[in-house]
């Protein structure tokens, strides 16, 4: 795991990121960008102000982003565009002791449409999570990064928590068992994008909101 403060320096895409009601950058739902597409939108610029400017070394091969928004506040996740109703959906889990509860529950990111139509497992090559900086802060959410092996579901594995500081990068293996604590105060905004080096099963790519 790698973490990094104040990692975005250009003022432009920082001030263009404060913007809540840009619906385009803020959408709920997983979005695809192939890296050799224009750069279009907003989010497309911080991915390529991430990635493709030479700050890191990539996966080869590099096929493309997969990128969503993770909201939450101290209640549930919710919506700032379209407030929609989530309260059939179960994003709060204790642990075995029934002391913490999460945001975000348990799990390890992969490739779901593959891993529902056939059982396999195939997960990103890189994952990170980016906090804007806003004028919403928040108490809790951190993230908690389990150590454990891919694809292992290991609960009582030691872990790392990470606070969701804002203009804070975290950089990671998205295979492993991770999750989001629950957010006591005020609201967490993040982006979260996956560099994959295979191509994302049909499946997985009818699911996605957008795709360029």
């Amino acid at each position: 795991m790698k973490i990094i403060d104040n990692f975005v320096k250009d003022r432009r895409l920082l001030n263009d990121m404060q913007d809540l009601s840009n619906k385009e950058f803020w959408h709920e739902g997983y979005s695809w960008w192939h890296n050799s597409s224009p750069t279009i939108t907003l989010r497309h610029r911080l991915i390529d102000y991430m990635w493709l400017q030479g700050k890191f070394e990539l996966p080869e091969p590099l096929i493309g982003f997969e990128h969503w928004t993770g909201i939450y506040d101290a209640e549930e996740k919710i919506s700032y565009q379209d407030h929609v109703d989530h309260s059939h959906f179960e994003h709060i889990q204790a642990d075995k002791k029934g002391s913490k509860k999460f945001a975000l529950i348990h799990h390890y990111d992969k490739d779901e449409g593959l891993y529902n139509d056939t059982g396999e497992i195939v997960s990103p090559s890189i994952g990170c999570i980016y906090y804007p900086i806003l004028k919403q802060k928040c108490k809790g959410g951190k993230l908690r990064i389990y150590d454990a092996e891919p694809g292992e579901q290991a609960y009582d594995a030691p872990f790392e928590t990470v606070d969701p500081v804002p203009n804070r990068l975290i950089i990671f293996n998205p295979g492993i068992l991770h999750a989001v604590e629950q957010v006591t105060k005020g609201s967490r905004f993040a982006i979260a994008i996956n560099l994959w080096s295979k191509a994302l099963s049909t499946t997985q790519m009818n699911e996605m909101r957008d795709a360029q």
